[in-house]
């Protein structure tokens, strides 16, 4: 028999290995499982999702871009770290700029006054912009360009016939009347492409100088110099009449001229037009439409700005009751919309209407908190 002493002993040392065996393997479990869940949580950062086409939206989770539709890619840890970081940095950069803003300050409207006042607002964004140039435009009557058409008709018919003569004088001669009534044509406003589509045996351009039913006419329009760098030939141009009510017709803009009017800034557009009733009459007074396709761009409406004499600018909502004045860099006008080069980004929402009560507050705070007004 062991004694009871020793008994005692051993199975106090089998309790403690015993004890020691089932927390080393807690301990074993619980760091598997920490370090488990720290996989999980950097794999769980690691899935972000943005848009290419728009980087500044993200998401937790896969699916559409609710801005333009594209698919939501994964977005490594690093990069979001990146994006995060060039979009607090250019956010930074805004908030100085709108600051800055000489005799604007940012301000708080509660809600009740918000709806008191009308405050409405609308997000900026990428649009498709187009430009309605109208004008005044007149059925020609130009015996000036149906004269240069014909005379270098002319010349080059006599360039032709000098090919055949012995004599390189004759030659030169012709090739220098050709010259000199091509410089007239660009002059009177053709293209090198309209010129060189003139040949000898063509017909005489005789509806620049009478109306015909059943043919074409050709019809001025007077763009004025801040648009005229909008329109190019090849673009279709709508014409209606105060004389013929109702009636629309459509023609081609064919050539620009190449020299700004000195007394009315303007620049000559020619048309040709089918003139199949007749109703089409040398000087006759016509109003013209062209419809300009500025293509994609960033835009605010146009109620959204503001023009205070010295620069442009619009309020943005940066939260729920609260305004910030932004000075704005503006591009091209269309159909109630304004391009933005600088001074807002996608996806912010402007002060589309009540800006001008906004604006009276705006330009009260930064009164009441100028050093002047303090002193």
């Amino acid at each position: 028999m062991m004694p009871a002493t020793k008994k005692k002993i051993y199975i106090g040392v089998g309790i403690f290995l015993i004890l020691g065996i089932l927390g080393a393997g807690l301990f074993r479990a619980q760091f598997n499982q920490k370090h488990k869940d720290h996989k999980e949580s950097v794999a769980e950062k690691k899935q972000t999702y943005f848009c290419p086409m728009h980087p500044n939206y993200t998401s937790d989770k896969p699916g559409d871009c609710p801005i333009c539709g594209m698919k939501l890619v994964p977005m490594e840890e690093e990069k979001l770290t990146e994006q995060m970081h060039s979009e607090h940095e250019e956010h930074k950069k805004e908030e100085t700029e709108a600051r800055t803003v000489p005799g604007q300050a940012t301000i708080s409207i509660s809600l009740e006054r918000e709806q008191l006042i009308g405050v409405k607002t609308e997000v900026v964004s990428y649009r498709d912009l187009k430009r309605m140039v109208r004008a005044s435009a007149e059925v020609a009557y130009d015996p000036d360009l149906y004269s240069a058409i014909t005379e270098y008709q002319a010349a080059l018919e006599v360039k032709n016939k000098s090919k055949e003569s012995e004599w390189p004088q004759v030659e030169e001669r012709s090739n220098s009347l050709v010259r000199a009534a091509e410089l007239r044509l660009r002059q009177l406003g053709l293209s090198f492409e309209q010129i060189k589509n003139i040949h000898p045996e063509d017909a005489s351009p005789t509806d620049l100088i009478l109306s015909e039913k059943g043919k074409s006419v050709w019809v001025y329009i007077q763009v004025y110099e801040f648009e005229s760098g909008l329109v190019q030939s090849g673009q279709t141009v709508k014409f209606t009449s105060a004389a013929l009510k109702g009636k629309e017709f459509l023609g081609t803009v064919i050539a620009v001229d190449p020299i700004i009017a000195q007394e009315s800034r303007s620049l000559k557009v020619r048309a040709r037009v089918e003139n199949r009733e007749g109703w089409l009459k040398p000087h006759m007074y016509l109003d013209a439409q062209i419809s300009v396709d500025l293509g994609k761009k960033l835009a605010i409406r146009e109620e959204s700005v503001l023009n205070t004499g010295e620069r442009q600018i619009a309020f943005v909502q940066k939260e729920k009751g609260k305004y910030e004045p932004r000075e704005l860099t503006l591009g091209e006008e269309g159909e109630g919309y304004v391009e933005v080069l600088k001074g807002v980004r996608e996806g912010e929402r402007a002060v589309s209407s009540a800006n001008f009560l906004i604006d009276s507050e705006s330009k009260l705070k930064s009164a009441l908190s100028s050093p002047a007004h303090q002193h």
